[in-house]
Formats: C-alpha cells, structure tokens, sequence
C-alpha cells in the first residue's frame, strides 16, 4: 500500500495522465482504470485511475485545437443519499433599540436566586 493511502484510507484518489506504454494494473491493484473511451485514434492512452468503484463514467470528445488526442469527458456516478431540501424562508423580527433595553431593565430586576436550587 501506497504511504499516502495508508495514511488516509478512506480518501478518493485519482491518477491521470498520457501514459502511453504503462498499466498500473500490477502496481496499484485496487485501483481501477475508468475511461473507456479512445484517447487517441482508437487507443486508450490516457488514463484515468481510481480507488472508487464505479465512481465515474467516461465520453470522448473532439480534439482541441491541433491536438491528437481526444478531450475527455469524466462524470461522477454518485447521486446523493438525501435529496437537497427545499428553501425555507423565515421572517425575522428584529426589536427596537427601546425594546432591548426595557427586556435588559426586567432583568436587571429579576430575582434569580427563585431559579437557583442548592
């Protein structure tokens, strides 16, 4: 195991890049390759490794510019467990400068020691 991954197990990691003539299939067992796509021609050089399962799904795009290699499209296949909660609004009533200090008069006159037990 990687130090990086025994230090924080439960963390995504992803590697990517142009590798050419390289798998690390043998090197990082656990790690799955997740495109799918031809990155170049109708080859798979760019690759994209990932320790989460089925965590994404790949599409080829053109070419940028005068690049040889297709530009890669990568999309997380996680939906979220608990759907976004609607907005909520609320309406807040804000006290007049008079008010605070009537409320900080009550207590300043208030006999706490009724409230205290011992």
């Amino acid at each position: 195991r990687h130090k990086l991954q025994s230090s924080s197990p439960d963390a995504p990691f992803i590697i990517t890049g142009d590798f050419n003539h390289c798998s690390l299939s043998s090197t990082l067992p656990s790690f799955k390759q997740m495109l799918k796509c031809p990155t170049r021609g109708k080859r798979i050089i760019d690759l994209f490794y990932t320790n989460i399962k089925d965590g994404f799904y790949s599409s080829a795009l053109p070419p940028l510019g005068n690049s040889d290699h297709n530009l890669v499209l990568l999309r997380s296949r996680y939906t979220p467990a608990v759907q976004k909660q609607p907005v909520t609004f609320r309406t807040m009533r804000v006290w007049t400068e008079e008010a605070c200090e009537t409320l900080r008069g009550c207590f300043e006159c208030t006999d706490w020691s009724v409230l205290v037990c011992c």
